[in-house]
């Protein structure tokens, strides 16, 4: 039964979270003052990649049968490959930030999953701009097959698809970044379920030999699904 205790208790809790996210912006914004590139080395680590991945394929060309292969290939270093880096970015990040947020929630017996939801509607600029700047090369540098009337469409979906993608890992990241004490143990398993997640897409093996359940739940049989349709159906 919700007594008038637990009521009170609930309420000094999102008291307490909301003072902690107004303390956690106003320590964002003095370490980006104070050290601008440390800020934004999540969105700079995703822009390089970015950089390498499209001029790796730069020369796709917009023929579908001729570029099948390499647009599938460009697809995986996207969604799988370009995502590793990135990850050792969040899970690092979230080891030097990991003291304060345990005080927090020892002090205000928050549920952690909670706290993470927050967490990640407080992160929503950091992973807007990540997801911005790891897509824009793309669109600059390599061709895709859409007409030139369907190209503004072509380029919302494809940041919609990036940002969904990098949304999901990160909250994955940032869980096993907490759930574990090192670092290391929390990158080398986020990876692992990354690649668990590549190799049951239907992008290495063919859909038709993979479980069905297995294959529904597959976050890269999605997004890979989502970002190949406009090129192949374009």
């Amino acid at each position: 039964m919700f007594t008038a205790f637990d009521k009170l208790r609930s309420t000094s809790k999102c008291q307490s979270l909301q003072t902690f996210g107004a303390e956690n912006t106003d320590s964002a914004l003095q370490k980006f003052i104070n050290a601008p590139i440390l800020s934004l080395w999540e969105p700079f680590t995703a822009l390089i990649v970015s950089l390498i991945i499209s001029f790796s394929f730069n020369s796709l060309t917009k023929e579908k049968r001729v570029g099948a292969s390499d647009r599938v290939g460009f697809t995986v270093a996207v969604l799988y490959f370009g995502l590793i880096p990135w990850i050792y970015v969040v899970t690092q990040k979230v080891a030097h930030e990991k003291q304060d947020i345990r005080n927090f929630l020892r002090e205000t017996q928050l549920s952690t999953i909670i706290f993470l939801i927050h967490k990640l509607s407080c992160d929503f600029p950091t992973i807007m701009l990540t997801a911005t700047l790891y897509t824009v090369p793309f669109l600059l540098l390599i061709e895709s097959n859409m007409s030139n009337t369907q190209q503004w469409l072509w380029m919302a979906s494809l940041l919609c698809i990036i940002f969904t993608h990098l949304y999901l890992w990160r909250f994955i990241t940032q869980a096993f970044s907490f759930l574990f004490d090192s670092a290391t143990v929390a990158f080398v398993t986020t990876v692992l379920l990354l690649t668990i997640s590549y190799l049951t897409s239907g992008l290495v093996s063919h859909p038709a030999f993979l479980n069905s359940m297995v294959l529904s739940i597959s976050p890269h049989r999605w997004t890979s699904q989502a970002f190949l349709e406009a090129d192949f159906l374009g």
